[in-house]
């Protein structure tokens, strides 16, 4: 029985770890997304930064190597007490896998209008990933 206690102990303490280093980890990474996309990309195109092409196009392929990791951040038990993630991110697990596919995609799409420098279509492909980062705010995430 003693064992029994010991193992239920650790397995809890060691769940609660992973919980609080999924959402420290999960908090590092929305810190890059909001780096690289807002305060390089979205400034140079709001004229608050000097742009710069060979960095803007760096920024972008950064926010589409992140994209493909976000499926990882949101581990079932990781919505603790410094978390603003919804509980809905785990009781609609297909709406929310949905809405991270479309950024994933948009994200994407993003990356190959900049990548090829494609100046007119890069400013609406800018615009659609912000509205799809804004969909995933709007409903799994607390204000």
């Amino acid at each position: 029985m003693r064992q029994f206690i010991l193992a239920t102990i650790l397995s809890s303490a060691s769940a609660f770890a992973v919980a609080n280093d999924a959402v420290e980890l999960r908090q590092g990474y929305f810190k890059l997304v909001k780096y690289e996309f807002g305060d390089v990309m979205g400034a140079m195109l709001q004229a608050k930064r000097p742009m710069d092409q060979v960095r803007f196009a760096e920024a972008s392929a950064r926010l589409d190597a992140l994209a493909g990791a976000i499926d990882e951040l949101f581990p079932e038990g990781s919505d603790g007490a410094d978390s603003r993630a919804k509980a809905e991110i785990w009781s609609n697990p297909t709406r929310f896998e949905t809405v991270l596919t479309d950024w994933q995609r948009k994200v994407a799409a993003l990356n190959t209008a900049v990548q090829a420098g494609d100046q007119a279509s890069i400013g609406a492909a800018f615009k659609a990933t912000a509205a799809a980062c804004k969909a995933c705010h709007d409903d799994f995430r607390s204000k």
